[in-house]
């Protein structure tokens, strides 16, 4: 067996053959040529007497500009931070669900459907529309939302939740059995569920996707609109009543942990808790009706804490009223109420609306005089107005006969009736500020 011939043993050859090959025809010519040239002189070579660091050719790197380009990054990140915040501008805001806001527009009930208004223009827009009979609408707090009243066909004095996005898109009826026109309808602040207290004190908790059933909370209590204690409605604030006392609860919004926080006479008698209650926007307080130490009737809006302290009158007037329909402003700095004098051929005369401070004081008289029965009462978001609606087309059943809501200027006091109609009561929506 032999081995493969290696490389290395043909080398010698290989470059013998090199060597012994032609060589250019022009090598000696070129050898002539510079055979004649001398040596260049070593002094002509400066390395050779000065310093190299003085002959030696620096060749120039460009440095990083390290501050222009922190500006460089600094710029684009402002102008990173700008096209967010631009981003965000263009989206939907969501206001908090207490407290000021902006001013959206105003959803009401007429001839069966649900339209909304801009109150600035009075440009109205037709949101649910149909064969079905519509009424009392109410926006989420957040804005999104809009909740119903439903009419059934079989039974026109029952009605069906329903809740739909704010332009009317996606109804839903949230449960099976029908409630009635006086059964009490209160949105959760974050908009994921509604408060139902039937007139038979059963208090439930419905969710507003309808993918639940409903919850009962509590039995023999009723509730207000305004039900849920801000800034973040942990709480439920409800009303128990019995043979021998008026008082008021909380309980949490799961219905755990119910405790009193202000107990009274039974109702009718002089101190008993009468009308409305409702929480003031910032959570510290609730406005109450307290029967008054006079009879027939006189009823006065009182301020307590949230705990039931310091419980005072929040106007000033002497004598018998009846002070009704109290509401907050978004500030928690005054309420509004209806207010009636007793006359002496009898009955009661209805007087211009009052604004006092929550902490006690004069009462302010704003805008016309209402209907005989009083005005359903709003604040406008931004505090700055009253919208103030006929109290029999929001008690009715069906929609009443078109009326233009009183629009009160909070500043001036001035009321002025709106260029549009309306056959229920309203609601004000909510904008991010």
């Amino acid at each position: 067996m032999t081995s493969p011939r290696r490389f290395e043993q043909d080398l010698p050859a290989l470059l013998a053959d090199l060597y012994l090959a032609g060589t250019p025809d022009y090598r000696d010519d070129l050898v002539r040529q510079v055979a004649s040239v001398q040596q260049r002189p070593a002094w002509t070579f400066p390395g050779r007497w000065l310093p190299m660091e003085l002959v030696t050719t620096r060749v120039q790197m460009t440095r990083l500009p390290m501050r222009q380009l922190g500006v460089l990054a600094l710029i684009a990140i402002l102008i990173a931070a700008a096209l967010a915040a631009y981003i965000g501008s263009r989206q939907h805001r969501l206001p908090p669900p207490f407290g000021v806001a902006a001013n959206g527009v105003v959803a009401y009930s007429l001839a069966g459907d649900i339209y909304t208004v801009d109150p600035r223009t009075g440009a109205t827009v037709t949101v649910v529309a149909g064969p079905e009979a519509d009424r009392r609408p109410m926006f989420s707090p957040d804005g999104t939302k809009v909740a119903l009243l439903r009419a059934r066909p079989d039974t026109p004095d029952r009605f069906d939740i329903v809740v739909a996005m704010s332009d009317g898109r996606d109804p839903r009826v949230l449960v099976a059995d029908p409630v009635s026109i006086d059964d009490t309808v209160e949105w959760a602040p974050d908009g994921t569920y509604i408060l139902l207290c039937t007139t038979t004190g059963t208090l439930s908790r419905v969710d507003a996707v309808g993918s639940e059933p409903p919850k009962v909370l509590a039995r023999g209590v009723h509730i207000f609109a305004g039900a849920f204690r801000p800034p973040d409605g942990a709480q439920i604030l409800y009303e128990v009543d019995t043979s021998t006392s008026t008082a008021l609860f909380v309980m949490d919004a799961d219905g755990s942990h119910q405790t009193k926080i202000l107990e009274r006479p039974a109702a009718g008698g002089i101190g008993a808790i009468s009308q409305n209650v409702r929480w003031s926007p910032d959570g510290r307080m609730i406005a109450l009706g307290i029967v008054g130490p006079v009879g027939d009737g006189n009823v006065r809006i009182h301020v307590m804490n949230a705990d039931g302290s310091d419980l005072h009158q929040a106007g000033d007037a002497t004598g018998i009223w009846v002070e009704n329909d109290v509401v907050w402003s978004p500030d928690s700095r005054h309420v509004a109420f209806n207010r009636w004098l007793p006359v002496a051929s009898g009955g009661w005369e209805i007087r211009a609306v009052g604004i006092a401070p929550a902490a006690g004081g004069p009462i302010q008289e704003v805008g016309s005089v209402p209907v005989p029965e009083g005005a359903i009462l709003e604040y406008s978001p931004d505090g700055t107005k009253l919208v103030a609606v006929p109290g029999p087309l929001v008690l009715a059943e069906t929609d009443g006969t078109p009326q233009p809501p009183m629009i009160i200027d909070i500043a001036t006091g001035t009321g002025t009736l709106a260029a549009w109609e309306v056959g229920s009561g309203t609601s004000w929506q909510r904008l991010a500020p």
